[in-house]
C-alpha cells in the first residue's frame, strides 16, 4: 500500500509537484475544494523566485517565466535558472535578482506577456550585465524545447547595452 501524504508533509518542491494531483483529490474527498486550503492561499508568488536557493550560488542566472520552463532549462544542464512564476515581476523579485546576480540572461516566453517581462527586467536591472535570447518562432517557451534547442538558444544570447 503506498504511503499517504497529507498536504504539508511533503516539504520539497519535487515531491509536491509529483504528488499534487493525488493531494488535491485526497484533500477534496475529505475537506472539499482544494483551492480554498491554507497550502494554496498562504503562497505569495510576488515574494518568491523558483529555484533561487540553488541559483544564488552562481554569479549569472537565467530568468524564465514558469517553473516548468526552469525545470527544462535545468535538465539541459543549467542549474543557475530561476523562474518568476508569472510574467509580472514584483519589486521584491527585482530586488532579489539585483542582490544575488551580476549577470542575467532573460529567457522569456515567446508571447506579448513574455516580451513585456523582458522589457521590465531590462529596465529594472540596468547596471547589470544583461543578455536576451530569441526563441524559435515555433516554440512558445523553454518547456516546448529539447535540451539541444535550449543549449543552442543560450549559445546565441545577445548582450543588451
Amino acid at each position: 500500500m503506498p504511503k499517504k501524504y497529507i498536504a504539508g508533509e511533503a516539504q520539497d518542491i519535487e515531491t509536491i509537484v509529483r504528488l499534487r494531483p493525488w493531494i488535491e483529490d485526497e484533500w477534496a474527498s475529505v475537506h472539499g475544494s482544494f483551492s480554498n486550503t491554507k497550502l494554496i492561499t498562504d503562497y505569495n508568488a510576488e515574494t518568491n523566485i523558483f529555484n533561487i536557493q540553488n541559483a544564488k550560488h552562481y554569479n549569472e542566472c537565467i530568468i524564465t517565466e514558469g517553473s516548468t520552463d526552469a525545470m527544462a532549462i535545468h535538465q539541459a544542464g543549467y542549474p543557475n535558472v530561476v523562474a518568476t512564476l508569472g510574467a509580472m515581476v514584483s519589486q521584491h523579485q527585482f530586488m532579489m535578482i539585483r542582490k544575488y546576480f551580476d549577470s542575467v540572461i532573460i529567457f522569456s516566453d515567446n508571447d506579448e506577456a513574455g516580451q513585456q517581462m523582458r522589457r521590465d527586467i531590462l529596465e529594472a536591472c540596468s547596471g547589470k550585465e544583461l543578455y536576451t535570447v530569441e526563441l524559435p518562432d515555433s516554440k512558445k517557451d523553454a518547456g516546448e524545447m529539447t535540451q539541444e534547442e535550449i543549449t543552442q538558444t543560450l549559445n546565441k544570447k545577445t548582450i543588451y547595452i
